[in-house]
């Protein structure tokens, strides 16, 4: 295998961490990438709910519709394209669809059927997809709700279980 300069990057940052007595992701990721916040504030999300809620926990899943695919790329129409996200799109991928769903229904004064939950960074609006989307889901009765915090998250699924 051919090192890049990325492998070589990599190589350095995990030497660095090793070095410095430490092994965390943290201490070999240096630089984060701009998607990091948000992932990270839905690690958390999906980590506290599984702790309080373990009854449901097949019931809140991951939509990975903002996936980096890695892997083999392709040429198409002027852009590399990573092949796993051509496979996605064929397979279903829709651009829009929230991040995170819950697959219970809410049995309160407005029921409704589920739960889609949008994860954003503080200050980051909806995309026009995801706008369209959220009005087409809460017009077949789901409920859809924009959370940017873990605190946030809590107070959103507190509000939607509570007849639980």
């Amino acid at each position: 295998m051919k090192l890049t300069s990325k492998h070589i990057t990599q190589k350095e940052r995990l030497k660095s961490a090793v070095d410095s007595g430490g092994s965390s992701v943290e201490k070999i990721i240096q630089k984060k990438r701009k998607s990091d916040e948000e992932s990270q504030t839905q690690q958390a999300c999906i980590k506290w709910f599984q702790h309080q809620f373990p009854q449901y926990n097949f019931l809140l899943f991951a939509i990975p519709n903002g996936t980096n695919a890695g892997g083999k790329r392709i040429k198409y129409k002027g852009k590399e394209i990573p092949l796993a996200a051509i496979k996605a799109k064929k397979e279903g991928l829709k651009s829009g669809v929230a991040d995170l769903f819950i697959s219970l229904p809410h049995l309160g004064f407005e029921e409704k059927h589920g739960l889609y939950i949008e994860m954003k960074k503080k200050g980051e609006d909806q995309d026009p997809n995801q706008i369209l989307f959220q009005k087409a889901v809460e017009d077949k009765g789901y409920q859809y709700s924009i959370c940017r915090s873990l605190d946030e998250f809590i107070k959103v699924i507190n509000n939607y279980l509570q007849p639980f």
